[in-house]
């Protein structure tokens, strides 16, 4: 309990360290009873996924934006030394506006504190071969998670070995 109350203190600073528009905001974390929580910015809109379920296709000039503005925020969290390790369509919302904002850093981590851990969080699908091997995650995992959304599936098998 003061082992995962210490964890969730330094995810939620790490997570409100981040002020870019290409991110959701975290407002507060703490403790009710046994269950944590996280306080994050309401981004109204749709995930990702639902923009892709919904309209199949998208047109490839929006795929280098979304992209683009995707890149920048992952760029401005990996220069901050944050690596978000679950990056997937669910994890990314567009707003009315046709802006996008990565969500949920809940699993995010702090390279340097954690570079030798090798503890696998992520979704199997868009983790890179490091984490399913779980091998330290960093910037480049976030970008290999990123290429997947566009890609629009993994090219190797989603089994972790951990």
């Amino acid at each position: 309990p003061q082992e995962l109350e210490a964890a969730l203190e330094r995810e939620a600073k790490l997570g409100a360290s981040l002020s870019h528009k290409g991110i959701a905001a975290v407002f507060d974390f703490g403790f009710h009873g046994d269950k944590s929580y996280t306080v994050f910015e309401y981004v109204e809109g749709e995930t990702l996924r639902q923009v892709m379920q919904r309209r199949g296709r998208i047109p490839l000039e929006e795929v280098v934006q979304i992209t683009a503005d995707l890149a920048a925020a992952l760029d401005f969290a990996h220069v901050q030394g944050v690596v978000h390790r679950d990056l997937k369509p669910e994890n990314v919302c567009m707003t009315a506006a046709r802006e996008f904002k990565i969500l949920d850093l809940g699993v995010a981590r702090d390279v340097k504190r954690d570079l030798e851990s090798g503890d696998y969080s992520g979704t199997p699908a868009y983790s890179s071969p490091e984490q399913a091997r779980c091998q330290s995650a960093d910037g480049r995992s976030d970008q290999y998670a990123l290429g997947l959304m566009v890609f629009g599936r993994s090219p190797i098998p989603t089994r972790s070995s951990c």
